[in-house]
């Protein structure tokens, strides 16, 4: 029995293969930099060729691959088989020397045309790559061929561009960063996590408290709960009033309590809400935009010690 780690204690030595192992699940394989970019792979009409953009990085299980500031041709082999091909630009790693290279992968002509696979090979002397797009490469005759053609056209490349995400990272809901498209951020205070689509964060998961809400005067609470899960609200009320010697009119609105603005709706200023007073029907109404909850339509005197429920309801919370 024996275990095993590294880097080596005191400065060792570390293998390429080695550091693969160490760095592959850290880093992850893709692009870098922000999806709004333009794509990495593109033609332009300019020969039987496909280009990379210049000064682009890309990480491939922990490996940095860049294009300096020419950028990079690379020639498309000639299709001369009186069918279209289909063939695939990868980022490669090739364990032989641990570098990452660009290869244009060489489909196989037919009338509906498929591009190669990608290869992930988690054997020490494989590859592993990762698409960043496909080029159709026409048939021409031997002539055309030797002269250059087919000119490859940016219609000719579709982009697959795998871009790596910002790290996560987790902080106080009051000292949220930029978003950064891919990035997941918790909320600790909130017990809140977002991740980010373009310039704006969008909530993915929630376990908020359960939190009792305050009455107006002449009522008790404690039945009046909300709690927020995963961008959504829950509330259920019983209400008891208590106010000796006092009757409300039937259908009479009386305000019961306020909902706090990050309970109210995503959108929407007016909701009516389904319930009861004493064994009666009723309708309650929820205004979005100021937070009142009230009893609007009850067919019944509203009497102390009488008491009014409002059914369990949910809606999108605001985030």
């Amino acid at each position: 029995m024996a275990e095993t780690s590294y880097p080596v204690a005191g400065g060792g030595a570390v293998t390429d293969a080695a550091y693969e192992k160490l760095m592959a699940d850290v880093t992850g394989s893709g692009l870098i930099g922000a999806p709004t970019v333009s794509s990495l792979m593109y033609a332009d009409s300019t020969g039987r060729q496909i280009k990379l953009k210049a000064l682009r990085q890309a990480i491939i299980r922990g490996f940095r691959w860049e294009t300096d500031a020419s950028g990079l041709t690379v020639p498309v082999p000639a299709n001369i088989s009186g069918y279209p091909r289909l063939d695939l630009g990868v980022l490669q790693l090739d364990r032989a020397d641990f570098r990452v290279r660009f290869l244009l992968k060489q489909g196989v002509p037919g009338t509906n045309p498929v591009a190669p696979p990608v290869e992930q090979n988690t054997l020490a002397d494989g590859v592993w790559e990762i698409p960043v797009g496909t080029v159709r490469v026409a048939s021409t005759t031997t002539t055309q061929a030797n002269s250059g053609l087919p000119s490859i056209a940016a219609a000719d490349v579709t982009a697959m561009d795998y871009f790596l995400a910002p790290p996560g990272i987790v902080t106080h809901s009051a000292r949220m960063p930029p978003a950064k498209p891919g990035q997941v951020v918790t909320q600790w205070d909130k017990g809140r996590t977002l991740a980010a689509y373009g310039d704006q964060y969008h909530l993915i998961g929630e376990n908020g408290p359960r939190v009792k809400l305050a009455v107006k005067g002449g009522w008790d609470n404690a039945n009046v709960w909300v709690t927020r899960r995963n961008g959504f609200v829950f509330m259920h009320a019983i209400l008891y009033r208590n106010t000796p010697g006092k009757t409300t009119a039937r259908s009479t609105d009386i305000v019961l309590f306020n909902v706090p603005d990050e309970y109210r709706p995503h959108e929407g200023p007016l909701m009516y809400l389904a319930g009861t007073h004493q064994d009666w029907f009723a309708r309650f109404y929820f205004n979005g935009t100021t937070g009142d909850v009230g009893i609007l339509g009850y067919d019944n005197a509203l009497a102390d010690n009488h008491f009014v429920v409002i059914h369990p309801v949910t809606w999108p919370a605001k985030y």
